[in-house]
């Protein structure tokens, strides 16, 4: 059975081989210049693939983005680097050329087909911690995003490398992928096995090792759900500047007049929310070495409805109707309608500052 699996591969082989043949040299370096850089197309198009998605929100979390995404991690960035660093044939890849002879065989010193996809997944896993490494490094956020467009710009980058040294060749010493090589490296890590067991080892250890892989590429490809919050601030205007300060706030308010505050939402909750703020004005007194609220009142109540990553900030004049030293102004943030009594306690955030008001 093993005798006429092999029988069977080597024709398959034979066959596709024979159809890569032409009847001269002249008609295969023909063939030649139109496929020795079908490989570096196919990685483009695969990067394109696996960055892509990155600004089509519709594909986050598909099975495409995370296959291409794994695809893309393990292999591509050092498939990449390989053609770059070896844009030549390996003597035991001369096999379609017996024309050219030892003389040929003498100049072609490089790594075979099978090299190269060992070397491509070995340098990618590789590859992929150093940018990160180096993402980190210029304080830059380590996120699925950065990490594949920066992979997406090195693989580019070495690819045209690679096409540039390919082109200084001559037709005959340019690499060109066989598609015969999968088939012989499949075959001869599972039937290459001196008996069963160590077969049935070999194919389970290069599954476990897949399973792994995808693993970690999954936490590099696979949109990950960060950490969700909202940023609630009120701002003053600076008179001699204009800019808006976190400081400085108006603190004195006249009776019948206001003072503008400017109030401040980012959305970082990962969806949609409506948001309500209510602004109250709020006297404490004393009893018992406790404050106590003895009076309040609701100045104001707005909306603001925004998408994950929006910002809100507007400008809203205050007037108090409660006059007195030491009164609280307190803006309250709900999401969605807030309760029929609000304060501190059910507020999702809240800010409060010190004024008072003038008889």
């Amino acid at each position: 059975m093993r005798r006429e699996h092999r029988c069977g591969l080597f024709l398959f082989q034979n066959i596709i081989s024979k159809l890569m043949r032409t009847d001269s040299v002249e008609s295969e370096s023909a063939l030649r210049r139109v496929l020795f850089l079908l490989d570096l197309v196919i990685i483009v198009v695969v990067t394109l693939l696996a960055v892509g998605p990155q600004y089509a929100p519709q594909l986050s979390g598909t099975l495409f983005r995370v296959g291409i995404g794994i695809v893309f991690v393990l292999f591509v960035p050092g498939y990449a680097l390989v053609s770059a660093l070896f844009p030549s044939r390996a003597p035991c890849d001369d096999k379609q050329l017996p024309e050219l002879g030892e003389q040929a065989n003498a100049r072609l010193q490089d790594v075979s087909s099978t090299e190269r996809i060992v070397l491509s997944v070995g340098l990618s896993l590789g590859i992929v911690p150093l940018v990160g490494l180096f993402l980190n490094f210029v304080a830059v956020s380590i996120t699925s995003g950065a990490v594949l467009q920066a992979l997406g710009s090195i693989t580019v980058f070495l690819i045209a490398v690679a096409v540039y040294r390919r082109l200084r060749l001559p037709a005959e010493e340019r690499y060109t992928a066989d598609p015969t090589v999968l088939l012989s490296l499949g075959e001869g890590w599972v039937s290459n096995a001196e008996d069963p067991t160590e077969r049935v080892l070999n194919v389970l250890l290069i599954v476990g090792l897949v399973l792994a892989m995808s693993g970690i590429v999954y936490a590099v490809a696979a949109p990950q759900q960060g950490e969700t919050y909202t940023e609630f601030y009120i701002l003053s205007e600076n008179p001699e500047t204009s800019n808006l300060t976190a400081d400085n706030y108006p603190t004195e308010f006249e009776s019948g007049s206001g003072n503008s505050i400017y109030v401040g939402i980012e959305n970082a909750e990962q969806q949609t929310v409506t948001y309500t703020v209510v602004v109250e004005l709020q006297r404490f007194q004393d009893r018992d070495e406790q404050s106590v609220l003895v009076q309040e009142t609701e100045l104001n109540r707005f909306q603001a409805t925004l998408a994950h990553n929006q910002t809100y900030l507007q400008e809203h004049d205050v007037r108090p109707t409660i006059r007195g030293e030491s009164l609280r102004l307190t803006f309250l943030l709900y999401q969605d309608t807030p309760p029929g009594d609000p304060d501190i306690g059910n507020a999702y955030r809240h800010l409060h500052i010190w004024i008072d008001s003038g008889a």
